[in-house]
């Protein structure tokens, strides 16, 4: 009895956040130079477009960028689960090999939380849950559904925990530079501090992970792989009724010449 109760408080508890910071930076420093040479490829997109104008080139470049942010990160994961830094050039090759597998999982994720927005708490809570997925894949190789069930089993009976020790680190990391960039009126950094600081962020997510399957490394799986999968079904018609009635919407300020309004203001 003594014996569970100890093992439930090692579980639930988290080390502090200063301690998960200092490893994740102690690897993010050890190969900066690969870190950093990823980090390029969103800073040199994101300057390449910093100038499009209208709206569907801006919607276009916009989901460019996010592909490009999944596959950055793919390639951080691939580098920071080895024990050795492998280097640029096989992290690009191993997002490369395996990009299809990350874009499943984010794909997943997005439509499992769009279902959970109608009730907007389920959305919240999925939204940690499976936090870990990618880290998952990179670590284990787990793919798609099992991927997220795994990472649900690890933030199970923590998730508010887990929850404080990201949203800490995702404030003390981007959300104070970000108004002090504004507040010095030098936004346009803003866009290259966050690209330079995803690995980190990344790696983080990693530390935590490892930490999280230290103390729990023999998972009571709940076979929840229907309802999930069931749930990404729903997240499909959240996201037609979404794009429906965006598309209505635009209509009816087209007909009321909101838009030719904008249009003769500037």
């Amino acid at each position: 009895m003594e014996q569970n109760t100890t093992t439930e408080k090692r579980e639930s508890g988290l080390p502090p956040i200063r301690s998960l910071m200092n490893e994740a930076w102690v690897l993010y420093k050890s190969r900066w130079e690969t870190y950093v040479s990823i980090s390029l490829l969103l800073i040199a997109f994101s300057l390449a477009f910093t100038s499009a104008s209208g709206w569907a080139l801006h919607v276009v470049v916009s989901l460019l960028y996010l592909v490009l942010g999944i596959f950055t990160q793919a390639a951080i994961l691939g580098n920071a689960t080895k024990s050795e830094n492998i280097g640029f050039l096989e992290s690009v090759k191993y997002a490369a090999r395996n990009f299809d597998k990350y874009l499943w999982i984010t794909v997943l994720t997005v439509l499992i939380t769009l279902a959970g927005v109608v009730l907007i708490i389920p959305a919240i809570i999925w939204s940690i849950t499976f936090t870990f997925a990618m880290v998952v894949l990179a670590a284990e190789g787990t793919k798609g559904m099992d991927a997220l069930l795994a990472s649900r089993e690890q933030v199970r009976g923590r998730w508010i925990n887990v929850f404080v020790t990201l949203i800490v680190f995702q404030l003390i990391l981007f959300f104070i530079p970000s108004i002090i960039f504004t507040i010095l009126n030098i936004n346009g950094l803003n866009t290259v501090y966050a690209a330079l600081a995803l690995p980190l962020s990344t790696i983080y997510t990693y530390v935590l992970y490892k930490y999280l399957k230290s103390t729990r490394s023999v998972l009571t799986h709940q076979d929840l792989k229907k309802f999930f999968i069931t749930m990404a079904v729903c997240g499909i018609l959240v996201l037609g009724a979404f794009t429906a009635l965006g598309i209505i919407f635009k209509d009816i300020l087209r007909e009321k010449g909101v838009f030719e309004e904008m249009r003769l203001s500037k």
